[in-house]
């Protein structure tokens, strides 16, 4: 086979810490809004519960999406997909592949990125768009395997000869 994959594409999802960071999120807010849920009523009530409400129905439906996430290595390329998106129709799966990929680039880390669970990956494709990798399970094997595609001659399957 062409990639050296298998015959069965592999999923990774987002790391523990994103998900963990994504239920903390709709624990805090879920708190905030019960407190003011249960406070005596004063001035300004209304408006911090509706806030508090927002927040926790953004922070629900972003841990949602997190859940959802799935980055497919498959012999055509690498599929990003979202489970929740695909089921509700919201959107269906991208496919970036193996001859499109330009570069694939580390972006620094350290201290500017504190709270990550690894490193994160930008890659560019010939068309000029831009990816980045980011809080996956297996980051460094899918920045390997798109940087070794993008490092091969001829990997662009548009080129005419």
């Amino acid at each position: 086979m062409a990639t050296g994959l298998g015959a069965r594409p592999r999923a990774y999802r987002r790391t523990r810490g994103s998900r963990a960071t994504a239920v903390f999120g709709v624990l805090l807010f879920g708190g905030i809004f019960l407190f003011q849920a249960i406070a005596p009523p004063a001035p300004g009530a209304l408006r911090g519960f509706l806030i508090c409400g927002a927040l926790l129905a953004l922070s629900a439906l972003l841990a949602l999406i997190n859940f959802g996430d799935r980055i497919v290595v498959e012999e055509e390329g690498v599929r990003f997909r979202n489970v929740w998106r695909e089921r509700l129709r919201l959107g269906g799966s991208r496919l970036l592949r193996w001859g499109d990929v330009q570069e694939v680039r580390q972006l620094g880390g350290g201290a500017a990125r504190p709270l990550s669970s690894g490193p994160a990956y930008v890659v560019r494709t010939r068309a000029g768009r831009r990816y980045v990798l980011d809080s996956i399970e297996g980051v460094e094997e899918i920045a390997g395997l798109l940087g070794e595609r993008a490092a091969r001659p001829g990997a662009d399957p548009g080129a005419s000869g």
